[in-house]
Formats: structure tokens, C-alpha cells, sequence
């Protein structure tokens, strides 16, 4: 069975080639925000990331979301326990089709507000590409 119709079978069909299954992440990075130059290690329909300072990233999607009202979800976390890095993830700014900007905190319950470049961030965004 081809990809396609596995897709199609799975529930939600092909729309124009654009939208894969409805209802599944549209675009994914894993990325590891300690790197002096953070690379995807994983993606879907990701093309960069940059790095604005400690604990800032904007994510560029390679192709566009239909319009800057789509679900996002941002994740970071430790490498092990005896790193104090990770913990809160926050999406700032006004995110667009294309980008989003995101920091990473420290544990904002011993740390006030300090933000840090998290070993293990994620980014996931789910609605409809243009």
C-alpha cells in the first residue's frame, strides 16, 4: 500500500498534496538549545532555527501554516538530573505563518525568570498549511 493511501486509510485523506492526515502535527523540531549553533536533530517542514540569545529561538516552517492561528506546543527538558537546565518553555511574541520565537527557563520555582539554553527542546504546530 502506498504512503497515500495509507494516509488516507489512517483518516483524514490528502488535501491538495499540502495537508497531509488532518489533525497531525504540520511541523516538528527537536533541537538541542545548548549548541553554540542549535541544529534540528529532527524535524518536519522546518527549515532553521535561530539562535537570538540565551534562551531565545525563532523556528522558521518551510511551508507556511494557512495563517498565524494555528495550535503550538513547546517543550524542554534536562539531560539529567544533575543539570539545572529546562524546565519552562514560553512562546513570546506574535507568531506568523512562518516563524514562531520561543524561550527556554530555568525551573521559574527557584529561579526568577532566568532563561537558559535547554539541551532538549521541542516544538510542535498543528492546523492547516496555506
Amino acid at each position: 500500500m502506498s504512503k497515500a493511501a495509507e494516509l488516507a486509510e489512517f483518516g483524514g485523506g490528502i488535501s491538495g498534496g499540502s495537508n497531509a492526515v488532518e489533525g497531525l502535527a504540520k511541523s516538528y523540531v527537536l533541537f538541542d538549545g545548548d549548541d553554540a549553533t542549535p541544529a534540528s536533530r529532527d524535524s518536519l517542514n522546518h527549515s532553521s532555527i535561530t539562535d537570538n540569545s540565551t534562551g531565545d529561538y525563532s523556528l522558521t516552517k518551510t511551508n507556511a501554516m494557512s495563517s498565524a492561528s494555528y495550535g503550538m506546543l513547546t517543550t524542554g527538558g534536562r539531560e539529567s538530573d544533575t543539570h539545572n537546565q529546562g524546565g519552562d518553555m514560553t512562546i513570546v511574541g506574535t507568531p506568523t505563518s512562518t516563524v514562531v520565537e520561543i524561550n527556554s527557563y530555568r525551573n521559574r520555582s527557584t529561579d526568577a525568570e532566568e532563561k537558559n539554553d535547554a539541551p532538549n527542546i521541542t516544538f510542535f504546530a498543528v492546523g492547516d498549511l496555506a
